[in-house]
């Protein structure tokens, strides 16, 4: 994200700070994309406990949604929440 202008209008020190915000910028912009690249990652293989994890909660949920089925009676509100 450079400016163009006359190279006249300014100063050695203003022109090399320029320079030098410039590429701090570039750096920081290289940085935030590989910081992104590695959380992609991170949450890819973060997925696969998380799932071990909920798949057996919700085959326990499942066998108390049927039994309240089989007696008639409607799970609560605090039940539905659980699913969220």
């Amino acid at each position: 994200m450079a400016i163009v202008t006359d190279s006249g209008s300014f100063t050695p020190r203003e022109s090399e700070q320029m320079a030098y915000d410039e590429r701090m910028f570039d750096k920081q912009a290289d940085y935030n994309y590989k910081m992104a690249v590695l959380e992609g990652k991170w949450a890819s293989w973060l997925r696969i406990p998380i799932t071990i994890i909920k798949l057996p909660v919700l085959c326990i949920m499942a066998i108390g949604y049927v039994v309240a089925t089989a007696r008639n009676k409607e799970p609560g509100d605090n039940f539905w929440s659980l699913l969220k």
